[in-house]
């Protein structure tokens, strides 16, 4: 009874964001549902291209016009639908490969896949499946997506992340006609209704986009109407407290947190880092305007940055033999670069795993993969760009 009491005396003193993480943590000891906890190994760091990507254990995940695919941890060169009923043709919706959501976004967290889409009453909800594509079911009602929302992700509606027990949702909805910008949280297994994390009642020119988390922290940027400005923002879950890291933010910047290292390059600009703790910021390196200026993204390892995208060189200036993936340690020292020929198109970056990186070629609208690197052949200066078939 003691430690009841407690409990509820912590959560009258808490804020809003620390009763969701208590009731979160209530809620496993208690012996309900929860997702297993993915931030010992952080998936989200993996995945440049969110919503169309997914990093499981064993399985890399794709989806496109409708369909999820996969490529296997053994096979990086073999891309098959997610599917594995004997004798399916995998050309209608009775195939587990084909998901016809108006989310347009698939997560995994633990050993599902999650997803949103209306229910039985045309009303949002989350959803999940096995990593096979079967198993569909309801995991939680989602009132907070209301009509205004509903159904498509837009800058007039909703984005969402799923990462280890946690929904984060960046919602924008019209309120007494003015847009209200919001970052909703909620345990996916919790009867709790979550919180906001960003934005305030009655704050239209404060906007809150980009949601990405890293070792126990939830990134946004914020985007100020009124001076103009664009602030990287941090939610740490330890100290339960939002703070302000890096102003004149891009959203454009990839960025990754490494032992609380804050790494972010900028395009046409350069590589920078700060001590997330004492705030301090340094300058790496700048990029050559040319040759450098082009897609990036980080993973635990390195640092990307494709060239090889046509519609970013709309001028021809890259030279055809300069036309492809640098790869770069943390700090921006360059590792290895490696060639993309012209016949093989745009090389995005889509994907990262511990032992490949995936590239797909958006000139066909598809976002599968069409190209992929061995990390390991990087320190000896040897990756190639390889096809998956």
């Amino acid at each position: 009874m003691e430690e009841v009491d407690k409990m509820s005396h912590r959560l009258r003193t808490c804020g809003a964001a620390a009763v969701l993480l208590l009731l979160l943590t209530l809620l496993s000891s208690c012996g309900q549902s929860a997702v297993q906890d993915e931030t010992a190994t952080d998936y989200n760091q993996y995945i440049p291209s969110h919503g169309v990507t997914a990093y499981t254990k064993d399985l890399y995940i794709f989806f496109d016009s409708g369909r999820l695919f996969y490529v296997g941890r053994s096979q990086p060169s073999q891309l098959f639908p997610l599917c594995f009923q004997a004798d399916c043709d995998h050309k209608n919706s009775s195939c587990t490969a084909w998901l016809n959501t108006p989310s347009r976004s698939i997560y995994a967290a633990g050993d599902n896949l999650y997803y949103i889409d209306a229910d039985k009453d045309a009303k949002p909800a989350l959803y999940r499946m096995d990593l096979s594509g079967g198993g569909r079911e309801l995991v939680k009602s989602l009132n907070i997506l209301n009509e205004e929302s509903w159904p498509g992700i837009s800058s007039l509606g909703y984005s969402f992340r799923v990462y280890g027990s946690y929904l984060a949702i960046e919602l924008n909805l019209l309120q007494e006609d003015s847009w209200q910008h919001k970052i909703y949280l909620t345990g996916i297994d919790s009867k709790d209704e979550g919180v906001f994390l960003f934005g305030e009642e009655g704050d239209s020119d404060k906007s809150y986009i980009a949601i990405e988390f890293r070792e126990n922290w939830l990134f946004v940027t914020e985007k100020n109407a009124a001076d103009g400005t664009n602030t990287l923002w941090g939610y740490n879950f330890t100290t339960q407290e939002a703070v302000p890291l890096v102003e004149g933010w891009d959203i454009s910047n990839c960025f990754t947190v490494q032992d609380g290292i804050l790494y972010w390059a900028v395009t046409g600009d350069g590589v920078y880092s700060m001590d997330m703790e004492k705030k301090s910021v340094t300058k790496h390196r700048s990029f050559d305007p040319v040759l450098e200026y082009g897609a990036a993204a980080y993973d635990d390892q390195y640092l990307y940055l494709t060239n090889a995208i046509r519609y970013m060189d709309s001028q021809g200036t890259v030279p055809a033999e300069e036309r492809g993936v640098k790869v770069y340690d943390l700090q921006g020292n360059l590792q290895q670069f490696i060639p993309v020929p012209q016949e093989s198109g745009n090389a995005l970056l889509l994907l990262f795993t511990p032992g490949y990186a995936f590239f797909c070629d958006d000139r066909n609208g598809s976002y599968c993969p069409t190209l992929y690197l061995e990390k390991a052949a990087v320190s000896s200066g040897s990756a190639q760009m390889l096809p998956v078939g």
